[in-house]
């Protein structure tokens, strides 16, 4: 499974970028589709959370989840 938060734009894209960098999320960043791919579930709807409540981004970005 596949799963990923792609940012509308890139500013919302460096502000997540920079607060989650480090946190021991388990993600991959992919700077030109402006998006994160994660490993783990809990991990994707723990950062789409706090890129709401926190950031203020409840419209800059969405959440795709791809069955491989």
């Amino acid at each position: 499974m596949q799963m990923n938060l792609k940012f509308k734009n890139k500013e919302a894209y460096d502000k997540c970028y920079t607060f989650i960098n480090g946190n021991g999320f388990c993600f991959r960043p992919r700077r030109d589709d402006m998006l994160f791919e994660f490993s783990y579930e809990y991990a994707l709807r723990e950062v789409a959370a706090m890129c709401i409540s926190l950031l203020g981004f409840e419209d800059e970005f969405e959440v795709l989840i791809f069955n491989k």
